[in-house]
């Protein structure tokens, strides 16, 4: 029965996902956006589901594939944190409301959270489901604090809604003043984002400390997470710019969303199938620079619009535009080979180490006449990229007749 139990509880979450496909559609207009979305809704809570039962299948105690299924049941409730789900229900506030009512819109206020925290679990113990060690429980208390925090946040607030602020109610159990609210709202928000940078931590430890396996494993998260943060600066990008969503930018973050199942479920068990060195420093990379350009360009066209509006009393101006282009293009190679070189420093030592020696052995070599030196360096740049147990060289003499 343990080895069926997983199995079981995964269809279950699936159904459930299921259950909520089948409202949507039959509440939804049939654009196909919207069906995409749907789709690939029911995909994810599936893939979830089924990679977790399959990580408690095969590794018993590896505690990471429980909390993929619990990701994927919180995933799979989604009336309890998309206010979209409300908003059908009711589109308008509630003339009276009830005590169901006060319960969903309580849960909405603060069960999403659930989602992120269990993700920052799951980086605090990846790849083998335990903590480094017994100092770092105490981000396990962060995160019962977190969660707690906010549950009673959500309960005392004067005004109560959809997380959206389509509409607001009168709270009976309010007690706090909106101004009040926001602050103690800073209490869970800082135990969040220390969640985060402990979660952060423990992974590049994992990383620095660990075997060549362990390694590989840090890498296939690091690769999917690469791929999400390229996919959410791009869409926010796009969106930004264009102030749409098209149906292709809809498939590619579904599709970008199953990745990070899919490279936990693969490091834990087939980490041993690829070397994704090349591609995840790419991926580190690119999203990173991706990030700087973005914030470069955007800060750029804020303040020149705020320096040509006190100046000249112009909003818009197509030079300003020009400018910041410019100087994306100005700033792509250098900033592209800095955050190269230093990805390289703090995730593949090993490479960089090696790239550093032949660049050296380069330099002499251009210069060198001595043989018994340039043999010297010559062995001394194998020792130091390949890592030989002994190395020797051997250099046929020339002959008069050649």
């Amino acid at each position: 029965m343990k080895r069926i139990f997983p199995w079981l509880l995964a269809g279950l979450i699936t159904l459930v996902g299921l259950g909520h496909t089948v409202f949507a559609l039959q509440n939804i207009d049939f654009a196909l956006a919207n069906l995409i979305e749907i789709i690939g809704f029911l995909l994810n809570v599936a893939l979830i589901a089924i990679l977790g039962a399959l990580i408690v299948y095969r590794q018993t105690g590896n505690r990471i594939g429980w909390m993929m299924m619990a990701v994927a049941l919180v995933t799979a409730l989604p009336f309890l944190y998309d206010p979209a789900f409300i908003m059908v229900i009711f589109p308008a506030a509630p003339t009276t409301l009830t005590l169901r009512v006060w319960l969903l819109l309580w849960l909405q206020g603060w069960y999403w959270l659930l989602q992120m925290v269990l993700i920052f679990q799951i980086v605090l113990r990846f790849p083998a489901g335990d903590l480094l060690s017994r100092r770092w429980n105490w981000l396990n208390t962060v995160t019962l604090g977190i969660v707690i925090v906010a549950a009673l946040w959500a309960v005392f607030p004067d005004q109560i809604g959809p997380i959206n602020g389509a509409w607001n109610v009168e709270n009976p159990a309010g007690l706090i003043l909106g101004g009040v609210y926001d602050g103690i709202a800073l209490i869970w928000v800082i135990g969040l984002l220390t969640l985060a940078g402990g979660s952060l931590a423990s992974l590049l430890m994992r990383y620095r400390r660990g075997n060549e396996v362990t390694r590989q494993q840090v890498k296939w998260l690091l690769f999917a997470g690469g791929i999400q943060v390229f996919l959410v600066i791009f869409g926010l990008a796009y969106f930004s710019t264009y102030n749409a969503s098209p149906v292709w930018l809809n498939i590619l973050v579904q599709i970008g969303f199953m990745t990070l199942p899919l490279a936990i479920a693969n490091a834990i068990l087939r980490y041993r199938l690829y070397d994704i060195d090349i591609i995840i420093r790419r991926t580190l990379s690119y999203s990173i620079l991706t990030a700087v350009l973005g914030l470069v360009y955007f800060g750029g066209v804020v303040l020149l619009q705020n320096l040509s509006r006190g100046l000249f009393g112009a909003d818009d101006s197509p030079l300003i535009t020009v400018i910041s282009t410019l100087a994306i293009a100005a700033l792509f190679n250098p900033l592209r080979g800095r955050i190269q070189t230093f990805i390289d420093r703090r995730f593949f030592r090993s490479k960089y180490d090696a790239e550093k020696a032949l660049s050296e052995f380069a330099a002499v070599s251009r210069d060198e006449v001595d043989m018994g030196r340039l043999s010297g360096s010559l062995l001394a740049v194998v020792e130091d990229t390949m890592q030989p147990d002994q190395t020797s060289l051997w250099l046929r003499e020339s002959t008069d007749q050649e």
